[in-house]
């Protein structure tokens, strides 16, 4: 995978997209503004779109050609969990408003993008 026209790795690239995505959904959930909020919202839908693609072409760079239908296989059935989390955040909203609580868990997704960012030499050789 070739770099960006900036010249950045697809590892940075990858970081720089899951910061941008978590920090717009967290300025999604701080927003009182209906046309502030939509905005966020596209811009936040881009960032997305370009995190999911890198992240989707980065595991399969790194897995070994013959793992790569399981690999593939795994973030398929990744997405299968995504019910499981919306209860948990649900009932989490319910007791504490969902502004609080998006607001926190991308808070949590940006730290955790950080440390993979900062201690990851693999990402970054990539």
């Amino acid at each position: 995978m070739p770099s960006s026209p900036g010249g950045a790795k697809p590892g940075s690239s990858w970081c720089g997209h899951a910061l941008a995505y978590s920090a717009a959904i967290g300025a999604f959930a701080l927003s009182q503004n209906l046309l502030l909020s939509i905005g966020i919202l596209a811009i936040a839908g881009v960032f997305h779109s370009i995190y999911s693609a890198l992240n989707s072409s980065l595991m399969q760079l790194k897995a070994d050609e013959a793992y790569r239908g399981q690999v593939m296989s795994l973030q398929t059935m990744m997405w299968g969990t995504t019910p499981f989390a919306a209860l948990m955040m649900g009932r989490m909203i319910d007791n504490w408003g969902a502004q609080h609580v998006v607001g926190a868990w991308m808070a949590v997704a940006v730290v955790i993008t950080l440390v993979v960012a900062l201690f990851s030499n693999e990402l970054r050789k990539v």
